[in-house]
């Protein structure tokens, strides 16, 4: 559900086409991952949740609402396409096959003809073939950036909104 929120929010700002400088979908379910991963990292680094915490886990709607709220938080503003990247940690060779997508720093990996991400606006490392940057030819992404960064706040003033309205109700019972 997430992924199909977030395609909607690109076409809607006509950036879900990589072939105009926008984010495929390739490079969008990755970086979704990422995010995914590190919502969960933080959960885990809580581990002690509250009884109120408990109740809103166990409602799907909430915890995928807090899910996209990270996601564009994390992608409309704390994410710096200059300094980091989209990067997949590979296994061992010889170990079980895992791929575990996360942020890192942007980095420079050579080859025998230069830099292989050149000077990309954004970095999503394919996890299935080294070396490939499946955000390549994302050249709007601050375009991408903004389109997330414009939702999150218009979702934080709605929520804001509702809870205002809730305690006046709350209030006049």
């Amino acid at each position: 559900p997430l992924a199909i929120v977030l395609k909607k929010v690109l076409a809607r700002h006509s950036l879900g086409d990589p072939f105009t400088g926008g984010l495929g979908s390739y490079a969008l379910i990755l970086m979704l991952t990422a995010s995914l991963n590190r919502s969960l990292a933080r959960q885990h680094r809580r581990k002690s949740f509250s009884e109120e915490d408990e109740i809103l886990a166990e409602s799907q709607g909430t915890q995928l609402g807090a899910l996209l709220m990270d996601f564009l938080q994390l992608y409309g503003r704390d994410f710096d396409a200059r300094q980091e990247a989209v990067v997949a940690t590979r296994a061992q060779p010889g170990s079980v096959p895992t791929h575990n997508m996360h942020i890192g720093k942007r980095f420079h990996a050579k080859s025998g003809a230069g830099d292989i991400y050149g000077t990309a606006a954004l970095i999503v490392d394919d996890p299935m073939q080294v070396g490939n940057n499946v955000g390549g030819s994302c050249f709007r992404f601050p375009e991408v950036q903004r389109a997330f960064a414009d939702l999150c706040a218009h979702l934080l003033e709605f929520t804001v909104r509702l809870k205002a309205i809730q305690a006046d109700k709350a209030d006049s019972t």
